[in-house]
């Protein structure tokens, strides 16, 4: 063996063995000492009591006080809130708080001035109650920040000392009662996949001229199962028009209210008279989202307006605006505050999830379309026969059989009869029908009809089963003239307009 490579393998044994040692002294150090490395060297440890032990903490602070008592293994609550959800994560995080305090650093040993660190009035005080066998109490008042960015001054029990501590530690001790409150409006899900599916959906808004009312669809396909058209949500719309609508575009509002929580929780039990006071007897929008199982309905208050600045230069170029809303859950008496990015319904219109396709009907439900244009009627009739044991469409025009895919081709152009905008308008304004597309169930079900009339400036009203409900471009109809005429002859059908 070469002297290079003996020199190796022992340099390789040398390692592992430092490695081996290495990992003994790791194991061997006492895990108080492995966690104190996460901690400065200037920390120091007040006092430690068990999470378990922690059996009321009563909270005062600038928005008034409230206490926090034991209800159960590991679970707190707040008296007022016994038939409130209420977020057990939050209670659980107060009392780690206040079971458990070590500074950060000492300021201070005997100061004589308290108003400097804002603890002459502390900002917040907790007194927390163990039920250890001395039944211990301990008390920590919290100052102002200090310069040092994240930390904060405070005081525990009769110590004169002023140490510092995380600020993110003793926020929740300047927290109102209301944080704990559940601000979870419905329960969330990790994708879409996961999500219940909503059979209704209800919006209303007081700037919207009309409802958005939104239902389960059920469309029949030729073995009566429910089919959903491509392009099309599994939902109709109902109100303010009979309409599709576009997959694509309905969730972002119908599944909105999914996983969405209140920006805070402000107001428990509320009056009438403080419902009054906020929009909420009256509310500025609704939306209401039921499944096969629930049902929520979230109504939205009055607006809540930013604060002028106090500084005249900065008020000079002062916009006032919109900060948030409230609202409630129908059932819950808890008034919340939500931003105005949380709440997509605040601008929602039915344009923004209509699809522009009228009328979708399953060719293979279909036995006859009739075509109106000119003056004329176009008759085809459609069937499948079996060849090959598969179904292969037959459509034929006075008896004469055309080309399949030049039919599935004008048969495309057919469902395209578009809804550009939603009409609203009075019904007499709608003159008598120049072009009409009319389908005939071989089933027997009722004929399903779209209707052309002329508006101003090319423009044509589009009525759907006898309900005026769209306006569109008269471009489409001037295809649908020049490519009947096409399809009867077997020439190239352009479907696309």
């Amino acid at each position: 063996m070469s002297k290079r490579v003996k020199m190796l393998i022992a340099g390789a044994t040398a390692l592992v063995i430092l490695l081996g040692v290495l990992m003994a002294v790791v194991l061997m150090l006492p895990k108080d000492e492995e966690a104190s490395t996460s901690l400065p060297d200037t920390a120091v440890a007040l006092y430690e009591q068990k999470l378990d032990d922690v059996a009321s903490v009563k909270v005062n602070n600038t928005y008034g006080e409230y206490e926090v008592v034991r209800t159960g293994s590991k679970e707190w609550n707040i008296e007022a809130f016994q038939d409130l959800p209420v977020d057990a994560d939050r209670f659980t995080s107060l009392a780690e708080t206040v079971s458990a305090v070590t500074a950060l650093d000492t300021v201070e040993t005997a100061p004589e001035d308290l108003e400097k660190y804002g603890l002459q009035d502390p900002v917040a005080t907790a007194t927390t109650t163990f039920k250890d066998k001395d039944n211990t109490v301990h008390t920590i008042k919290v100052g102002k920040e200090s310069p040092e960015s994240g930390k904060t001054y405070f005081m525990v029990d009769e110590d004169p000392t002023v140490y510092v501590i995380d600020t993110s530690t003793v926020n929740i001790l300047s927290s109102t009662r209301f944080y704990y409150l559940d601000h979870t409006i419905a329960p969330g899900y990790d994708s879409l996949e996961d999500y219940p599916q909503v059979k209704k959906f209800d919006m209303t808004r007081k700037d919207l001229e009309y409802p958005i009312s939104l239902v389960e669809a059920k469309r029949l396909t030729e073995d009566t199962e429910t089919s959903i058209p491509q392009y099309t949500g599994e939902l109709d719309m109902v109100e303010p028009v009979a309409a599709y609508v576009r997959s694509e575009k309905m969730d972002a509002f119908t599944h909105k209210i999914f996983g969405m929580s209140a920006d805070e929780a402000v107001m428990a039990f509320p009056t009438q008279d403080m419902l009054e006071d906020i929009g909420l007897d009256d509310p500025y929008m609704t939306v209401k989202v039921a499944t096969a199982n629930d049902e929520w309905e979230l109504i939205i208050g009055d607006p809540i307006m930013s604060t002028p600045p106090e500084d005249e230069e900065e008020l000079e170029n002062y916009e006032e605006s919109v900060v948030g809303y409230y609202g409630m859950l129908k059932g819950r008496d808890i008034v919340y505050v939500f931003s105005p990015d949380s709440l997509p319904w605040l601008t929602m219109k039915a344009e923004d999830i209509a699809s522009s396709l009228v009328l979708l009907p399953y060719i293979k439900l279909i036995s006859q379309v009739k075509v109106n244009v000119e003056g004329q009627q176009y008759v085809f009739d459609i069937k499948y026969n079996i060849v090959d044991e598969e179904e292969v469409l037959e459509a034929s025009y006075n008896g004469k059989v055309l080309d399949t895919q030049n039919f599935q081709n004008y048969y495309q152009l057919l469902l395209k009869a578009p809804g550009e905008e939603i009409y609203l308008g009075d019904e007499a304004d709608v003159g008598e029908p120049i072009a009409s597309i009319e389908y005939v169930y071989k089933d027997g079900r009722p004929n399903e009809k779209v209707e052309f009339s002329p508006a101003e400036d090319r423009m044509m009203y589009v009525t759907v089963n006898g309900e005026t409900s769209f306006t569109s471009r008269m471009t489409y109809l001037e295809r649908l003239i020049s490519e009947t005429s096409k399809v009867i002859n077997n020439e190239t059908v352009q479907y696309r307009w």
